[in-house]
């Protein structure tokens, strides 16, 4: 199918549940939401990443970041005479063991999560720059207001599944609900493929430990 809107995704939910009452009709935005909820926190795909710059501010070790940012997948600063660097991801203790004078400055080599809005970097960069984050967003719930996102173009299928596992839920139907979760699954386990294969290089030998160019070895 072509995908779905808001109003395309209730009618079919209202008429393969046979159920109208105005209560139902009045859950459906929750139902709605909490079907994107559980399709997001586990789906890992390529075409829903964000790749966006962020101040980070001399003598400052924190960070902030995006208000919608659901999964940081990397983040590269900007050094002059250098270039782009990615950082590595640590934990707070091996920063504050690796460089225990917060005050101190030089080129940062690590970052860690401070909070749900900002990372800390160590070394404390010495100087403003700018650094590149690529994350995963919060995508913006299907609703009235809202009547497309990338759930229901591009995952309808897992997203009509998923909301109909939350309905049946809503009507306390355990059997049923049990089966469109069992079909909502099967649908998250073909999108993740999907975005597996798309990180799959041909230049790669995934028999290895390490991602040698075996280009040569395929006449």
């Amino acid at each position: 199918m072509a995908g779905y809107t808001y109003s395309t995704l209730v009618d079919d939910v209202v008429a393969n549940m046979e159920e109208d009452s105005d209560e139902f009709l009045a859950a459906m935005p929750s139902i709605v939401e909490r079907a994107q909820t559980y399709l997001q926190r586990r789906c890992d795909v390529v075409n829903i990443l964000l790749n966006v710059e962020a101040v980070v501010s001399a003598d400052s070790r924190l960070v902030s970041l995006p208000a919608d940012l659901m999964v940081l997948k990397n983040i590269q600063v900007f050094v002059s005479g250098t270039g782009v660097v990615n950082l590595l991801q640590q934990t707070n203790e091996y920063l504050a063991a690796y460089w225990p004078d917060f005050t101190a400055t030089g080129v940062p080599k690590y970052f860690a999560p401070y909070n749900n809005s900002a990372i800390l970097l160590a070394p404390t960069p010495a100087s403003a720059t700018t650094a590149y984050l690529e994350y995963v967003p919060k995508v913006t719930v299907l609703s009235s207001t809202a009547p497309s996102n990338w759930f229901s173009t591009d995952a309808d299928a897992a997203l009509f599944a998923a909301a109909m596992m939350y309905a049946n839920m809503w009507t306390k139907n355990g059997e049923a609900t049990t089966r469109w979760k069992t079909v909502a699954d099967e649908e998250l386990a073909v999108i993740n493929n999907e975005a597996r294969r798309a990180r799959r290089s041909d230049t790669v030998d995934r028999s290895r430990g390490s991602p040698e160019n075996n280009l040569g070895e395929n006449p």
